[in-house]
């Protein structure tokens, strides 16, 4: 993963992810896109595993939100350990995405 697009992508999950209007169909493009950017990247399994079924899940026409929240969840404590795995280049935007990735598995009941 290059870092200016490494550097893209996570500023464009933070975007969506403070973006409370942020429909399923939004997420879903940004999360077939980190799916795509794992692929064959160390230590990303469970990872792209969960973003897998965070995917199909909003791909339902009617998602079922405890799932998502629980997805969002898990999203959050895997970023969380990796962020504290890695470099000072990504640590901190890491950091950020594991917080947010909390704080909107907590609003979804709002969203």
């Amino acid at each position: 993963m290059s870092r200016p697009y490494a550097s893209t992508m996570f500023e464009k999950t933070l975007d969506l992810l403070q973006d409370r209007d942020t429909g399923p169909h939004e997420g879903s493009a940004v999360i077939r896109e980190w799916v795509t950017t794992l692929k064959g990247t160390d230590n990303s399994d469970q990872l792209s595993q969960t973003l897998q079924h965070l995917y199909d899940e909003l791909a339902n026409p009617k998602p079922d939100s405890t799932r998502v929240k629980h997805l969002l969840t898990d999203l959050s404590e895997q970023t969380g350990k990796i962020a504290s795995q890695a470099g000072k280049e990504h640590a901190e935007t890491l950091k950020e995405l594991a917080e947010r990735l909390r704080a909107y598995s907590i609003d979804i009941d709002r969203i």
